[in-house]
């Protein structure tokens, strides 16, 4: 009994998350979203727009939190980010207050 109730409390734990997971929104031009996802640790983000998912791992940045595979990247600075993949760009995105 005691062993599943344990179980039970380990599998509840994985299902919440990390306690200081952020989740933002980014506006950016013609009302295009950026939603990402900075678990704790804030080792890698994972970023969903216009209905396709990436993963990126944190990279080296002078300035700000870069995330990038070498093809695609998230940087962000001061609540603008900017996220480019092969053949596209999203440039001056803001950060929505009310997801802070």
């Amino acid at each position: 009994m005691m062993r599943g109730l344990l179980v039970f409390v380990g599998v509840m734990l994985l299902a919440t998350g990390p306690a200081n997971a952020k989740y933002v929104l980014y506006r950016c031009a013609l009302d295009l979203d950026i939603m990402a996802d900075y678990p704790a640790g804030g080792e890698t983000v994972t970023v969903r727009v216009q209905g396709q998912t990436f993963q990126l791992p944190r990279t080296i940045s002078g300035s700000g939190a870069k995330y990038s595979d070498g093809k695609t990247t998230l940087w962000e600075h001061q609540g603008v980010a900017t996220f480019e993949t092969p053949g596209a760009s999203l440039t001056d995105c803001k950060l929505n207050e009310e997801s802070k």
